[in-house]
């Protein structure tokens, strides 16, 4: 149910009828009108951003693109990386009943990337993406729907790691750009972000610097009947800091309803992938 404010104005009996009498404002013991406190807001729900972070990006960055996914027709042998092992992380998420997630390998000369999907337990995995494309519609992104949460704030906040990290592996050099976001959770992170990037390509200027680590870092997480409002900090090496702030619906299945995505600090690296 969305939240509906109602003002109730209470009007003077019409004319010929006896007014009611008004009651006298309070006031405190010096004569002073007392004040009514401002209402007190909920605090922004506690939630373990660093360490999920850093178990996340443990498990996919890095890994070595197997060589039989670099020929064209890719097709996966079941030696790869399973994209299951997230929920070792993401413990306040798991998949629909009876579905697991699985994904095939584009290839693609702007960037050769895998692609995530859900599908049922018993059904057969597709092997390329063109199965996939003619079987789901828009598959980029879909398998999300196919994902549920605890209902709480850490759930959500880790469907958003899932979202933001979930195809970052098995990158080409010229896919790498296209997801390269990084999930700040403190200034220690932005510090080691900016000296990667610092080694990596041009480096950050002292403005560039100073604004960033100015930032806030800290997710922020709103809890309403019918949705969840997640704001993050992300890092781009190709773009820079910006500030994401995704609306998300509270029922299963979750889907983005809103998304924005704020310019905080531009940056480029100006390394040509």
């Amino acid at each position: 149910m969305r939240r509906i404010v109602i003002t109730v104005m209470f009007m003077g009996l019409i004319a010929g009828t006896a007014c009611a009498k008004q009651e006298a404002p309070s006031v405190t013991a010096s004569g002073e009108p007392a004040t009514t406190p401002s209402p007190i807001k909920p605090p922004t729900p506690t939630i373990s951003c660093q360490e999920t972070v850093a178990e996340m990006e443990a498990l996919n960055q890095g890994l070595r693109i197997p060589d039989h996914l670099r020929q064209e027709d890719a097709v996966k042998t079941g030696e790869e990386f399973d994209v299951n092992e997230y929920f070792t992380v993401l413990t306040h998420l798991s998949p629909e009943p009876g579905y697991v997630l699985d994904y095939v390998y584009r290839q693609d000369l702007l960037g050769s990337r895998p692609v995530i999907y859900a599908r049922r337990e018993e059904e057969s995995p597709y092997e390329t993406y063109v199965q996939l494309y003619k079987a789901v519609d828009d598959p980029f992104g879909e398998y999300l729907e196919h994902i549920q949460v605890d209902d709480t704030a850490q759930g959500f906040f880790e469907w958003v790691v899932l979202r933001t990290y979930g195809e970052q592996f098995y990158l080409t050099d010229n896919a790498i750009p296209l997801l390269d976001w990084t999930i700040l959770c403190n200034r220690e992170a932005a510090k080691t972000v900016i000296e990667g990037a610092n080694e990596f390509g041009n480096p950050l200027t002292a403005e560039q610097k100073q604004k960033a680590l100015q930032l806030d870092f800290k997710p922020r997480l709103e809890l309403e009947e019918e949705t969840v409002k997640v704001r993050i900090i992300v890092f781009s090496k190709w773009r820079g800091f910006y500030e994401h702030v995704e609306t998300i619906s509270r029922e299963f299945p979750h889907e983005v309803l809103e998304f924005e995505n704020k310019e905080l600090v531009p940056y480029n690296c100006g390394v040509m992938p």
